[in-house]
């Protein structure tokens, strides 16, 4: 059982990159369906596509310099290692989504820099996901906020 430490190795996801086509395929779909001047329409499509290239390759195949690779908790620290070999200390951002085959987090490290985190089912170990899950549900995870658990993790506390 998790009590104070995870690792989380990620590895690209066919569920992410799906849904990375699907939600830039609408707006081209739009695009092409609005009568408008050829060149603007050319060089709408091109912007989206050039957004589906970026977030393929930072977020599904983790090709991108600041993709992150693994997350590791251990005595109330996060740490990311990201592709380019740097180990980033960093902070986890409230509210999270935690679901069965979905997990949302929202980092930042001390310049403010924000890193996204958008673990598939299939986009790491059954096991190591499922302890992603049990750290964030049960609040080992949290920041201390005067006793009070985040809504979204699906708990609150009647002490403010």
């Amino acid at each position: 059982m998790v009590k104070d430490h995870l690792l989380l190795e990620r590895k690209p996801s066919i569920s992410l990159g799906v849904l990375l086509c699907c939600s830039h395929a609408l707006p081209v779909a739009g695009i092409l369906v609005m009568e408008m001047e050829p060149s603007y329409s050319f060089a709408l499509i091109f912007s989206v596509l050039v957004s589906l290239i970026f977030s393929l390759n930072r977020f599904c195949l983790l090709r991108d310099t600041l993709s992150v690779l693994a997350l590791t908790f251990h005595k109330d620290i996060w740490q990311l290692e990201i592709s380019s070999g740097e180990s980033i200390s960093v902070q986890l951002e409230f509210p999270v989504f935690v679901s069965r085959y979905l997990v949302v987090l929202n980092f930042h490290d001390p310049t403010r820099r924000k890193f996204p985190v958008v673990v598939f089912a299939d986009g790491a170990d059954a096991t190591q996901m499922r302890h992603l899950r049990v750290l964030l549900k049960l609040g080992m995870a949290q920041p201390k906020v005067g006793g009070t658990k985040m809504v979204s993790l699906g708990a609150s506390s009647s002490r403010g």
